[in-house]
């Protein structure tokens, strides 16, 4: 009978060792979690100018063409973000989950429809347009004008920067438009009329030589 009391409390005391044990592994995956979350956002936070809002355990893969880097590049590397090739993906579901849009004046990426806190993003960044009879003059479109190019039909149609959009030997001229609303269109897409509020053409600056052919 005493042999019996001992056993029982001999199994009561390994249960409570194997209850602690499995607590004590429970909350330091918790501990060790958390630890790696925070790594990752503060690792992840304030990669393109400051600009990235703290989303939670976010990562970033960075392309300059189909070349992976190390680090994104900067405003004045001569780069603009592909919105079309960029995308982020839900790393639990591999599901495409964001759509993403590119502010070029301000250097400002713009992620929408990320609802996990697992989420990967891949940046490509490709090479801007320059029309090689204008020697390195690039168009300066500052903070407010939209790039812009026409269809078959005179329709205003948001220019692909990384492509030929104007061509200077052509007279095909650099267009651009400012917008009424802050509507966001994607490269190629249609820009309504009732949305442009002016039109703006490009007009390089040239230099000229002057000489009175007098040998």
């Amino acid at each position: 009978m005493k042999l019996e009391r001992f056993r029982e409390k001999d199994k009561k005391k390994i249960g409570v060792i194997i209850f602690t044990i499995v607590c004590i592994l429970l909350i330091g995956s918790v501990v060790f979690y958390k630890t790696f979350a925070s790594f990752e956002v503060n690792k992840n936070f304030n990669i393109i100018e400051g600009k990235v809002q703290d989303m939670g355990d976010l990562e970033f893969a960075f392309y300059e063409g189909d070349r992976i880097v190390k680090d994104a590049p900067t405003k004045e590397s001569g780069y603009t973000l592909n919105t079309e090739k960029s995308h982020c993906i839900d790393m639990t579901t591999g599901e495409q989950i964001s759509n993403i849009s590119w502010d070029n004046a301000n250097w400002e990426v713009n992620l929408k429809n990320i609802k996990t806190t697992k989420t990967k993003c891949y940046l490509y960044f490709e090479e801007i347009y320059e029309d090689s009879t204008l020697k390195g003059a690039i168009p300066d479109l500052g903070n407010e004008l939209v790039a812009i190019t026409f269809d078959n039909e005179g329709r205003a149609v948001k220019a692909d920067l990384t492509k030929p959009w104007y061509d200077y030997s052509k007279q095909e001229w650099a267009n651009a438009v400012i917008l009424r609303t802050k509507e966001e269109y994607k490269e190629g897409a249609l820009i309504p009329e009732e949305n442009i509020e002016s039109y703006f053409v490009w007009i390089p600056r040239y230099r000229y030589e002057l000489w009175n052919g007098v040998t």
